[in-house]
């Protein structure tokens, strides 16, 4: 999304930027960098030249915060206000029962969920959802995506968070209509 909008932003010029951030790529990283993992590309490694990038040894979650912080200053530069919300996630549950277990921790995802449920538990700089759905039946269809009940509970937490703000743009908006309107119709006259 980072790069879509360095492309498009100057187009669009958005008001509100909204970053959904899902974590279901917390696999431990098998790439030498977080832009190209090694397993999304394997055929290319048949080349003699293969180089997939500068060797990180960044955690998952230490390159969406960076990226997340950048996209913010990118925003900002266009004038937008950022919204990032950290999604929902099953596989660190506390006290999981056995069924969650069996639906929802896999020895893989685990250890970068530890990271992302550990690290990002002061919410600086995004709002933190990742407990929303703890042991609550039916938001996941499989390991990680989100039913219809699902994807309208976290769009219901959005839009609390961006309905002042898109209230005062609106606010803004029908003052300046009537300031043009006002000015029009004395010129008018």
């Amino acid at each position: 999304e980072l790069l879509r909008f360095l492309r498009d932003g100057n187009v669009l010029t958005p008001h509100i930027v909204i970053s959904m951030s899902g974590v279901n790529n917390l696999y431990n990283k098998d790439g030498d960098n977080q832009f190209n993992p090694e397993r999304m590309i394997n055929w290319v490694k048949s080349y003699e030249l293969y180089c997939s990038g500068v060797y990180s040894t960044e955690s998952p979650y230490h390159f969406w915060v960076r990226n997340e912080k950048i996209l913010k200053l990118v925003s900002e530069f266009y004038g937008a206000q950022f919204f990032c919300f950290l999604q929902p996630i099953n596989a660190v549950m506390r006290q999981m029962s056995l069924r969650e277990k069996s639906l929802y921790e896999q020895e893989r995802r685990i250890s970068g969920a530890v990271d992302f449920k550990t690290l990002a538990g002061d919410g600086k700089g995004y709002i933190n959802l990742l407990d929303l759905f703890e042991h609550q039946d039916d938001m996941y269809f499989d390991l990680c995506h989100y039913t219809s009940r699902a994807q309208e509970r976290i769009s219901e937490e959005v839009c609390e968070v961006i309905e002042p703000v898109l209230c005062a743009l609106l606010q803004k908006r029908n003052g300046q209509e009537d300031m043009e309107y006002e000015i029009s119709h004395e010129q008018s006259m």
